[in-house]
């Protein structure tokens, strides 16, 4: 279990693995500044990369650069991010819970949020149309609220992902 701090009402959680499968480019320091200004904590979930997936490494340390520090979980994090929203659904302190995925395998994990007496948003990333995470939400919004402008992917999208500027201004 993730352990957040006990003065925090809202939260989001982000499933980084799932933001990232998006041709799609954004701005991870505008996500990250566009985040901090609604929720009091912001927790990212990663898998820990192969050693010699250097494109990921380079990711997770744009990541960590932009304030959104990941939760390194050994295998797939989803478990462990449903795990954490029924923890955070069971705690007084916290109001609201949001979740930065399209992944419909959160659905449960939500209504339960919902049922314990939570408010609960889900933000969907780049190309996705999650229909159970829209029917359990309070509220849904788009990644381009927090994210800024989206662009389409460019020719040399894999040259990109690789050094980590897929998703994020170089400086």
């Amino acid at each position: 279990m993730v352990r957040l701090l006990r003065r925090k009402k809202s939260v989001v959680l982000i499933d980084l693995p799932q933001l990232t499968r998006s041709p799609i480019k954004f701005d991870l320091f505008t996500l990250s500044a566009g985040l901090h200004k609604e929720f009091e904590e912001v927790v990212t979930f990663a898998r820990i990369p192969r050693n010699e997936d250097m494109g990921a490494w380079g990711l997770l340390g744009v990541a960590a650069k932009a304030g959104l520090s990941p939760v390194l979980c050994p295998a797939d994090p989803d478990p462990i991010i449903a795990s954490t929203i029924l923890e955070l659904s069971r705690r007084d302190d916290v109001t609201t819970i949001a979740l930065l995925s399209g992944d419909t395998g959160f659905f449960l994990a939500l209504k339960i949020a919902k049922r314990n007496g939570k408010r609960t948003k889900v933000i969907l990333p780049p190309g996705s149309e999650s229909k159970l995470l829209k029917l359990v939400a309070d509220e849904v919004d788009s990644i381009e609220r927090y994210a800024g402008e989206l662009t389409t992917p460019s020719v040399r999208y894999k040259e990109e992902m690789m050094t980590g500027t897929v998703v994020s201004r170089e400086g």
